[in-house]
């Protein structure tokens, strides 16, 4: 052998070492979620190479379709042709001995081949996930090696979901069969589908049309003359969609909301109303919207037939019937309900809600399904065992529900609750204004929920009633597909590691170095996560502007990072804007050779419902008709005024600018809205721009 011969031979077998010893650390598998047992096998490593076939038992029909999508997925990720064959091949999916309904797997990398071996057909789906993942745990194209190694893998919990909303902003059918994709290669098998609320009526029901012809339109609230929104998801594309979610391993828990947030149907069907329902321009209003269904008989026969269809079209053992947020007060001021609760001897509306959600059970267990509801439809009295919650107010009620013997799934807001922006970025998607970061998520651990100060937590015997968790995507603020998986993505991967992965196995540091991977693979399925969640500080501001989620909020109040009206180019400004306080303050503020402040203003319908909370909104006096933003040192209400600015009428974008006199060192700046007893509409601050004087230009 030659010197130079032997120096590549050398680096050659250097760079084997490095390759093996990284291979050798479980933990540093690019792997989410991060599997139960992984240990290094022996031999040499796998080339998965153009043309390398992928080898399924004669007859076993589910294989070969996971065949086929790993096929698709080498394909689309990495280039590399594979081709899924009754047989032998490289890659084998093979059936062992085990439990139908288990989720276990095992993958095996050695001895010239990869081996996929599952009892069901759902362990088949998450073998591949994994081995899909390992095979783009490196960028690249083409042909791809994998170390010697075996991976024994199952679930932590039984349910591991994604709620997605579709009723308040309707997602296309394409994004829904993506989103089951993307949740299956994160071994998620729920997809909780939350299609009917006061906003919108998402599926067609045969005998009742106006449910889809008017209960899934709406006018949207804004200047001018908006274009109606809405549509539905067609029997067809139901179907599809089920039958697509079943090949991926995921069960569609579908939701119909009752007996509250149902003016959509209401609107369609206004006999079936408490009291004479809200007007159609309350459709497009967010938040806690005055109307429930009554119970009289046909409200019942309606449901009857609404959860028939519904249970004709989900197979799956859960429907979900809503049941929170119900405005009891609507039934205590209805005399056809009073009516009907003295002739049932119910003694209060709470009991009323009870008996309400027991009638929707017994349409349920006659064809052999299970109820489950948001944790209110638990306190209003006893239920049947077999009835589930979904706990998203807090741990204390799941806790409560297991300890009476029913089943629980956590949903807990707000970490749990995607709506929430991922960061305090200026390029964040619209949302509310709380920031539940991607190490937020993941710092959840189910068992160990957060509970208020020495509450009793989970007793072992309690732990058998928890299912598992998932994440939730409400779309009040969530306009678009691309928007909706930018805030799922990663914080939902982050769910999919606590549902999926021991405890003691998890590691925040661990997870986080697993990301870039993770962002990486995806984008080549055309899933854009936020890379926000996990990129470095963003560049701190010019010293003389600030966008609005730059500055800090008054408090007191609910903020929301809101999406205004189109402007004149089409753009959509988006603003961070307290809705009960509606001021911010630019804090530290040299002010030095200031001369005046320059606004740019967004326009907004204050189209919200607030409830009892409406009681706590801050009004402040104004001294032009259409309200003025003043501009106040240190304090936002006794503070000097150094500038009061008039609003004109609404318009999506304006740009005002005002002297300020002549002051000295840091101070706050506040800008306030003031406009009487009126916030409608709701002007925000989108960005401020400091003048400045001389040398401080």
């Amino acid at each position: 052998m030659t010197d130079r011969a032997a120096t590549l031979a050398a680096f050659a077998l250097a760079l084997m070492a490095i390759g093996w010893r990284a291979a050798a650390e479980p933990a540093r598998l690019d792997i989410i979620p991060k599997p139960q047992s992984v240990t290094i096998g022996a031999g040499s490593p796998v080339w998965l190479r153009p043309g390398a076939r992928i080898g399924v038992a004669h007859g076993d029909r589910a294989a070969l379709a996971d065949a086929r999508w790993l096929a698709d997925l080498a394909k689309r990720s990495r280039g590399l042709t594979l081709t899924p064959t009754v047989g032998t091949g490289a890659i084998l999916f093979r059936r062992v001995p085990g439990p139908t309904t288990g989720e276990a797997y095992r993958l095996e990398v050695g001895r010239g081949r990869v081996v996929i071996s599952a009892a069901s057909d759902r362990g088949l789906v998450w073998g591949l996930a994994s081995l899909w993942q390992l095979m783009t745990a490196q960028p690249g194209r083409g042909a791809v090696r994998l170390d010697p190694l075996v991976i024994n893998d199952a679930p932590r919990f039984a349910w591991r979901g994604l709620m997605l909303d579709s009723a308040r902003h309707m997602q296309s059918p394409t994004f829904i069969l993506n989103t089951l994709d993307w949740m299956a290669l994160h071994k998620l098998n729920v997809l909780h589908w939350h299609l009917t609320d006061d906003q919108g009526w998402r599926i067609p029901i045969e005998g009742y049309p106006r449910l889809t012809t008017v209960g899934a339109w709406r006018i949207p609230a804004g200047f001018g003359r908006p274009a109606p929104y809405g549509g539905f998801y067609t029997r067809a594309e139901i179907r599809q969609i089920v039958a697509h979610a079943q090949a991926r391993g995921i069960t569609i828990v579908p939701e119909i909301e009752m007996p509250g947030h149902a003016l959509s149907a209401l609107l369609a069907y206004p006999a079936l109303s408490a009291a004479p329902p809200p007007p159609s321009s309350m459709q497009s209003d967010w938040g806690l919207i005055p109307a429930a269904y009554g119970v009289d008989e046909p409200v019942f026969s309606f449901l009857n037939h609404v959860l028939n269809q519904v249970m004709d079209l989900f197979p799956g053992r859960f429907v979900h019937i809503g049941g929170d947020e119900v405005p009891l007060d609507l039934w205590k001021n209805s005399p056809a309900v009073q009516a009907r609760m003295k002739a049932l001897g119910i003694a209060n509306e709470a009991a009323l809600q009870n008996w309400f959600i027991q009638r929707i059970d017994h349409i349920l267990e006659a064809r052999g399904r299970r109820l489950i509801g948001w944790e209110e439809i638990f306190q209003g009295g006893p239920l049947p065992r077999s009835a589930a919650i979904t706990s998203w107010q807090g741990a204390a009620s799941a806790v409560a529900a297991a300890e009476a013997g029913h089943d629980v799934v956590l949903a807990i807001a707000p970490i749990f609750y995607f709506d929430n922006r991922q960061g305090d970025g200026v390029s964040e998607p619209p949302g509310r204004g709380a920031v539940v970061s991607l190490k937020d998520v993941y710092a959840l651990d189910p068992d160990q929920p957060p509970l208020a100060a020495g509450a009793p937590g989970f007793t072992d015997a309690d732990r058998a009633h928890l299912l598992g968790v998932q994440g939730a995507l409400w779309t009040e603020h969530v306009r678009g597909d691309e928007r909706a998986a930018r805030m799922l993505w990663p914080r939902e991967a982050a769910v999919a590691e606590a549902g999926w992965t021991p405890q003691a196995e998890r590691d925040w540091p661990d997870f986080l170095a697993r990301v870039p991977a993770e962002l990486d693979r995806f984008a080549a399925l055309g899933l854009e996560e936020d890379r926000a969640a996990v990129s470095p500080e963003p560049p701190p501001p010019p010293p003389n502007l600030r966008a609005s989620q730059q500055l800090t909020l008054c408090p007191a109040g609910l903020p929301l990072n809101l999406e205004g009206q189109p402007t004149a180019t089409g753009r959509r400004p988006v603003v961070l804007v307290n809705i009960m306080n509606p001021c911010t303050t630019w804090p530290g503020v040299d002010l030095a050779g200031v001369t005046g402040v320059k606004l740019t203003l967004a326009a907004m319908p204050y189209n919200f419902q607030l409830g009892p909370d409406e009681a706590h909104v801050v009004h402040r006096p104004s001294d032009a008709p259409g309200g003025q933003i003043e501009v106040r040192l240190d304090d936002c209400d006794k503070g000097e005024r150094l500038a009061v600015l008039p609003l004109p009428a609404p318009q999506a974008e304006i740009h005002l600018q005002a002297a300020t006199p002549a002051r000295t060192g840091s101070h706050s700046l506040c800008f306030v809205y003031a406009n009487g007893e009126k916030l409608d509409p709701l002007w925000a601050v989108e960005t401020v721009e400091l003048i400045r004087s001389g040398a401080h230009g």
